[in-house]
């Protein structure tokens, strides 16, 4: 393998940026411009080479601002390579706050859905590949992109879907958006991906509107099942139902299902009780009125009546 300082085509390896398990990707200095960008080079014998080769073709067919751009692919001996926009740094470090990140989960979902709508999956999104160039947000590294009907098995343990590796779905749509939506809540949340769905800062609206978008991709009821809808959702500045950020609250503080509903039914029963209470009292009160004044009237009848008699006897 390459090693800094060597040289593919008129490209001058300067920094290794990253090694995974198929290719490593350098910084580099194209040698005839003097410009900068991100090179990636992986071993063409072997699956993984033909994957990659069949992934980049298929790729370089898109352009969207917020999907990291191929600039050049050759052939160099055994390897294939690509050159990409060189990025500022990844998302993860730059810290942002709730609204910046709607913002960013909004862009990289309508992204997202361009490859969705032209039959095309990610397979691996994750924090890693999630970047920043020119103050933009980029979905980077391509090396897993496959056909829908072409993908198998792949991606980083936590942002699967259980669909997956539970119940033995193929990847989908839905994969690639629950991959794309765990991200985000370790972007918001700060927390490891084993954390989810906790989440101890503040609840901001912003934050109160990606993470609605979030649950309702990532739980087993989500409502939201494609890339397009999280895009709306996360932009919507309508906040979700009482009852749905009521129960949002007992889950990213990591509280049972069933403790919510148990203190939920042990509310209403005290609720039931004082309301009882209330009743029983009013109740207790109206009679005492009605007796009072029931008592008057008799004793003032008794007078008229003693009044009338003394009057008869004059």
């Amino acid at each position: 393998m390459f090693q800094v300082g060597d040289t593919i085509g008129e490209y001058e390896l300067i920094e290794k940026l990253g090694e995974g398990a198929y290719g490593v990707v350098f910084r580099v200095r194209n040698t005839v411009s003097e410009k900068f960008f991100a090179l990636k080079v992986v071993p063409l014998a072997g699956r993984a080479g033909e994957r990659e080769l069949r992934a980049l073709k298929r790729y370089l067919e898109f352009d969207h601002k917020n999907l990291i751009r191929i600039h050049h692919a050759g052939i160099f001996g055994d390897y294939l390579y690509y050159t990409m926009d060189l990025a500022d740094g990844k998302l993860a470090d730059a810290h942002l706050d709730p609204a910046q990140l709607r913002n960013a989960a909004e862009k990289l979902a309508d992204a997202l859905a361009l490859l969705h709508q032209n039959g095309l999956l990610h397979r691996d999104i994750k924090p890693d590949n999630l970047f920043l160039r020119s103050g933009e947000v980029i979905l980077g590294d391509i090396g897993l992109v496959a056909k829908g009907s072409e993908a198998t098995f792949s991606g980083t343990p936590g942002f699967v879907s259980p669909r997956i590796w539970q119940e033995g779905f193929a990847p989908d749509e839905k994969s690639d958006l629950y991959a794309l939506a765990k991200s985000f809540y370790c972007l918001l949340s700060g927390n490891r991906i084993s954390e989810f769905p906790r989440y101890k800062g503040e609840m901001s609206q912003d934050a109160s509107i990606l993470f609605d978008a979030i649950l309702s991709v990532c739980d087993d009821d989500g409502t939201i099942s494609n890339a397009e809808d999280f895009r709306d959702r996360v932009k919507s500045d309508v906040r979700a139902p009482v009852m749905r950020r009521i129960f949002a609250f007992f889950r990213v503080r990591a509280i049972p299902y069933r403790t919510i509903l148990r203190s939920l039914r042990t509310a209403a029963v005290i609720f039931v009780f004082f309301v009882a209470l209330a009743i029983t009292a009013f109740v207790f009160y109206y009679s005492a009125k009605v007796s009072a004044a029931r008592a008057e009237l008799a004793a003032r009848q008794e007078a008229w009546r003693k009044a009338e008699a003394k009057n008869a006897a004059e």
